[in-house]
């Protein structure tokens, strides 16, 4: 009998199991698109709730603690109602959450909030993809590869999203759309996704409260260090430290638990599976890599060249038409035998184009931009599929169910500590370099003392006196040196970026050949 193409396969793939992927994706799609697109209206939303750039941590760090506790809380809840039900709750509870936060203009009301709207988050994502992994017994680089895909390609797409909303309307639409758009979703969720049994056990799950508390501390305490860390300075005082100390402590005591108790809120056992381990750390270095160079172009564009919302939302539209084309050839062209090339391609391609972003100063071209986002996306494509196979590759139910919280987590928590960190790196690396330029500005070198006296006559000519004009001049030089040092802070930030993105690749070398690529030898 001949053996059916895989385009074949892939059609009776989508055929048969339709209505999962219908009923659960965009409810995925939703909640990463609503979340990454904060990103480009960020300053927007600073001002309209009157607050600064460290309390404006409260509404992403609550959200970033729900959602860790709702991926968390994923078998807890699954096991009393079932993943379609606890799929549709999860979505009920982001929507309605994250549409209240447009109503509000106070970030101490807003904060428990999100944190509600990132519980549900977490549940869903979770939910979906345990929906989605059962489903596809014989097809899960697809069913993986469509779920990577509802995951990242929203995320490059808020920012798109968030730019132009903030243009057209206002950041409240941001918050506001998750309504009606969330309804949508239940109601198409509602209808198709077929009913299911529970998680049938011999008791239900109890809650391990124990767990619980270790991860709320953990998370709650590294918050802390990442939101006033700066403000309290470094490592140089008493608060941070007591914060810093409260966190190996708590997280020190998780994982633990996570080894020891004998029914843990998190099993970290499923770490002793080498190729899991390892490709987790690609999908958790992935992830890096996507948020910090959102978070990173985003400020350097609007807050820094002044661009519009929708021109810095456009530079990251060829990312999110270039991902999916890749992720497509890559499920249609690939095979399991060469996932590992795959993987290693994409992330060098990932790596390579963010070393492109050390270029950057105050005249980089935006079209410059969005061409090396769009070399990125066909990159990342590349790596979504064959990674997620390989860290759920011949699990079981139950195991899946453990290693699609932990996932989640590592996609999400580890992406958020480290875009705040690059992005308080830029801020002190930006001193450095004011420094020292500011100690090479003499003003008897002939090109700076040329530069002020134009300035100064420029200012007189156009109404200034002397004195005035004087202030005007060193006001403009000192406005740009302070400018430029902030270009050059970035280049170093972006360097550590593809550097770091860069280890990803000697965590795909030490992989093992997979067990289905050996048998289908």
């Amino acid at each position: 009998m001949r053996r059916p193409t895989l385009a074949a396969r892939l059609w009776w793939a989508i055929q048969s199991h339709w209505h999962v992927l219908a009923g659960v994706l965009p409810g995925v799609a939703l909640a990463l698109l609503s979340s990454a697109a904060l990103v480009v209206p960020h300053a927007d939303i600073i001002d309209a709730l009157d607050t600064d750039r460290y309390r404006i941590h409260w509404i992403t760090g609550s959200y970033t603690l729900g959602s860790a506790l709702g991926m968390a809380l994923t078998r807890f809840v699954a096991s009393r109602l079932g993943l379609r039900r606890a799929y549709l709750f999860s979505v009920v509870l982001f929507a309605v959450a994250g549409s209240a936060c447009g109503l509000l203009d106070d970030i101490v009301l807003m904060t428990p909030l999100r944190f509600l709207q990132g519980l549900g988050n977490g549940i869903l994502i979770c939910a979906a993809m345990l929906i989605i992994w059962r489903a596809f017994l014989r097809q899960r680089e697809f069913a993986m590869a469509l779920y990577g895909m509802a995951i990242f390609v929203p995320m490059a797409a808020g920012a798109v999203l968030g730019g132009l909303l903030t243009t057209w309307l206002s950041w409240q639409m941001v918050f506001l759309l998750n309504l009606p758009l969330g309804c949508l979703v239940l109601l198409v969720g509602w209808a198709i996704l077929p009913t299911d049994k529970y998680l049938r056990q011999e008791k239900p799950v109890k809650l391990d409260f124990v767990g619980l508390g270790l991860l709320t501390a953990s998370i709650v305490t590294l918050n802390v260090m990442l939101d006033m860390g700066q403000y309290w300075g470094w490592l140089t005082s008493r608060q941070f430290t007591l914060w810093f100390v409260g966190f190996l402590l708590s997280f020190s005591c998780f994982v633990a638990w996570g080894l020891l108790a004998k029914h843990p809120l998190i099993n970290l056992h499923v770490f002793g599976r080498r190729n899991t381990t390892l490709a987790l750390a690609v999908k958790t270095i992935f992830s890096i890599n996507l948020a910090a160079l959102l978070a990173l172009l985003a400020n350097y564009m609007v807050d820094m060249r002044g661009y519009q919302w929708w021109q810095a939302a456009l530079v990251f539209l060829p990312a999110v038409t270039c991902m999916p084309i890749s992720i497509v050839l890559g499920v249609m062209f690939g095979d399991v035998r060469n996932g590992k090339l795959r993987m290693f391609v994409g992330l060098a391609v990932m790596s390579l184009a963010t070393w492109q972003f050390m270029l950057l100063d105050m005249y980089t071209s935006k079209f410059w931009m969005a061409a090396i986002m769009g070399v990125w996306g066909l990159g990342a494509g590349l790596v979504i599929g064959p990674a997620l196979l390989t860290i759920f590759e011949d699990l079981p139910l139950e195991d899946a169910i453990t290693l699609a919280r932990v996932f989640n987590i590592c996609r999400a928590l580890p992406a958020y500590v480290i875009t705040i960190t690059m992005v308080t790196l830029w801020t002190q690396n930006t001193d450095i370099q004011f420094d020292n330029l500011r100690q090479t500005v003499q003003y008897n070198v002939p090109i700076v003392e040329a530069s002020y006296t134009a300035a100064q006559q420029h200012f007189v000519l156009h109404g200034s006196a002397h004195d005035e004009s004087a202030k005007q001049a060193q006001a403009m030089i000192g406005g740009w040196t302070q400018v430029n040092s902030r270009a050059f802070a970035l280049e170093d930030v972006m360097r550590d970026l593809a550097i770091f993105s860069g280890v990803a690749l000697v965590a795909v070398v030490l992989m093992q050949r997979s067990t289905t690529a050996r048998n289908r030898d």
